[in-house]
């Protein structure tokens, strides 16, 4: 018990504590709390309660990253240049896959939903009955009316219809998908490559205790 002390203020114990946070948060959010909102919350709370959640999440995966890095033991981001490829360069690929999420790929998905939701309707799981009234020719714009439970909700869209109808779309609401799908699909993988990047990280440390 007499080294408690001693370990307490050094670098270790918090850089354990940091990397053990970074991973188990990764996993936490990647692989229970999406799919497990994707399952139980209609697509539009769905898509609200993304909008705020992956913004603080990679925020938190980043500062993570930078943490776990200041506190490599014993000299901080010294020590992790000392220990050479196998430790900076997974630590580098987390931290930038962490900060493209957090300022390109992250905002460009939201900003690309946005603008899908404009161009049409966002889906519910609950039946609504609705009157679309086309202005213009060729249905330039639509007022789209909502009477579900005698409550009146208008959105103003360009096609009046919902993003997943197929036999109806324009081709400005096909180029919006396209562009969801690939700025989703980045995030995703930009993701992926940061855990298995963390992963990769943790072999490494644990080779040192061993």
């Amino acid at each position: 018990m007499s080294h408690i002390p001693d370990i307490l203020t050094s670098l270790a114990p918090y850089h354990i504590f940091a990397y053990g946070t970074l991973l188990g948060s990764q996993l936490y959010q990647s692989f229970i709390l999406t799919k497990l909102n994707f399952r139980t919350l209609p697509a539009p709370h769905f898509n609200a309660l993304n909008k705020k959640v992956f913004p603080i999440y990679f925020q938190l995966q980043t500062g993570l990253v930078v943490l776990t890095a200041l506190t490599h033991p014993p000299l901080s981001l010294f020590s992790v240049w000392q220990r050479g490829w196998s430790e900076s360069v997974p630590l580098s690929f987390a931290l930038g896959m962490a900060v493209l999420n957090l300022r390109v790929w992250g905002p460009e998905t939201e900003r690309v939903r946005v603008e899908r939701g404009r161009q049409g309707v966002c889906g519910s799981s609950t039946p609504h009955l609705y009157l679309v009234t086309h202005l213009g020719k060729g249905g330039g714009m639509s007022i789209y009316t909502d009477f579900t439970n005698s409550h009146v909700i208008r959105k103003e869209t360009r096609d009046g219809r919902k993003y997943d109808d197929t036999e109806h779309q324009s081709e400005k609401m096909k180029k919006v998908n396209r562009e969801f799908k690939r700025a989703h699909a980045m995030v995703i993988h930009l993701n992926a490559i940061a855990m298995l990047a963390t992963v990769w990280y943790g072999v490494s440390l644990a080779g040192r205790i061993t």
